[in-house]
């Protein structure tokens, strides 16, 4: 990817007749922007970011303005994935996976390939970065003995265009363009929903110079206020911009951590806490547990508390699916044995995988199929022989395609 440079774009710019002050202006965002890291794209206004990604300017237009023929309504298919309850009368939670239309795929791709992946997320933040290895990761929590975990309620809609907006912003680029990316990296939540961001306030529609950018969302908010976009799970921008607009809450848990002999490190909206000291007891632990609440509600999430769980010294400690109560990190006996069972399943002349996926909620084979695939491919980065076994098995399955 060629680096973007000031005086071939300057010498551009007055050979196509450019006016001066736009010229100078746009140099000045463009070393802003590089100066945070040089092989950030700059991209100076919608149109420009259209020409970038191949997009049609008038469809990332309306989107932005949540426009309703070619805004939210169309720029996802939404599926809502009903959650598996923790305990008995706990109200029934859904996960809600938005597919992005083509267009809204493409400049998503753009932003999270040009952009994002050059800005640095917090070190505690293990997940969706390039070159990641889970099990290398988590493994600063082996041999602990104790082990605290917590989950985020709803963490990607949690996470509001404001703290998006934010992310580019500090990335040097310009503030209508920052605000741009925003609303195409986010979606509107339905009011009714359980999902989207509760510690932002609405948006002032007072404050839009552009009016079709104030365009209010469906629902029911104040006169003169529009409702907060938030991040929707399974945009391909929506991971590491989560990483990024929560690098505030790991930078304060890292504290707190740091204030307790603590080792922590967040998976997307897995927290986890360990040591290796033996004084620690179930008071700090519960000390450290509201505090964590507390510092979580700063920062604009709920914590999901029950999944929030306690593991002491004798107790099996196990997080991300993995064993980490030895020097280093093992497969799960239950990994283990819900990829066996797959795989049985998937190889019984009398089932197959056609019938195992439908049995087991799939709609579609070809999902089920990656979703096998995908857990071999972690066996594999945590223990290579077994992994190796499975993924042979795997290619014995015959597959429909």
């Amino acid at each position: 990817m060629a680096i973007w440079r000031p005086q071939p774009y300057k010498a551009t710019g007055q050979k196509l007749g450019v006016n001066q002050v736009a010229l100078v202006n746009a140099i000045k965002y463009g070393k802003s922007i590089t100066g945070h890291h040089p092989s950030l794209t700059p991209v100076f206004t919608l149109r420009h970011l259209a020409a970038l990604s191949g997009t049609p300017y008038a469809v990332l237009r309306g989107i932005v303005g949540r426009q309703t023929e070619t805004g939210t309504d169309r720029a996802y298919r939404i599926f809502r994935i009903r959650k598996r309850l923790s305990k008995k009368g706990e109200p029934q939670r859904y996960r809600t996976i938005c597919i992005p239309s083509p267009v809204v795929l493409r400049v998503q791709r753009y932003i999270h390939e040009h952009i994002l992946t050059h800005l640095a997320v917090h070190s505690a933040s293990i997940a969706y970065s390039e070159g990641n290895k889970i099990a290398e990761e988590i493994a600063v929590h082996c041999g602990c003995k104790w082990l605290i975990k917590m989950d985020v309620k709803n963490f990607f809609e949690a996470i509001p265009e404001q703290a998006v907006y934010k992310v580019f912003r500090g990335a040097g680029y310009p503030a209508l363009i920052s605000f741009e990316m925003a609303r195409l990296c986010t979606r509107v939540v339905p009011l009714n929903w359980s999902e989207g961001p509760t510690a932002y306030p609405t948006n002032r529609i007072s404050r839009y110079s552009i009016t079709t950018y104030s365009n209010p969302s469906k629902g029911v908010q104040p006169a003169g206020t529009q409702v907060q976009g938030s991040l929707p799970q399974g945009s391909p921008s929506s991971p590491l911009l989560a990483n990024l607009c929560a690098r505030g809450l790991d930078e304060m848990l890292s504290e707190l951590a740091d204030e307790y002999g603590l080792v922590y490190t967040r998976y997307a909206d897995d927290l986890a806490f360990s040591t290796s000291d033996k004084s620690f007891d179930r008071r700090r632990a519960s000390q450290v547990i509201g505090r964590v609440y507390a510092i979580m509600a700063k920062c604009g999430f709920v914590p999901n508390t029950a999944k929030t769980v306690v593991v002491p010294p004798r107790g099996r400690k196990i997080l991300l699916g993995l064993y980490v109560d030895s020097d280093r990190p093992r497969l799960s006996r239950e990994f283990r044995y819900k990829l066996e069972q797959h795989l049985h399943f998937c190889m019984h002349p009398k089932i197959g995988p056609v019938l195992h996926a439908k049995r087991r909620g799939f709609d579609a084979v070809l999902g089920f199929k990656n979703h096998v695939r995908g857990l071999i491919a972690y066996a594999v980065q945590v223990d290579p022989e077994y992994g190796a076994k499975r993924l042979a098995e795997f290619h014995k399955v015959m597959w429909p395609f």
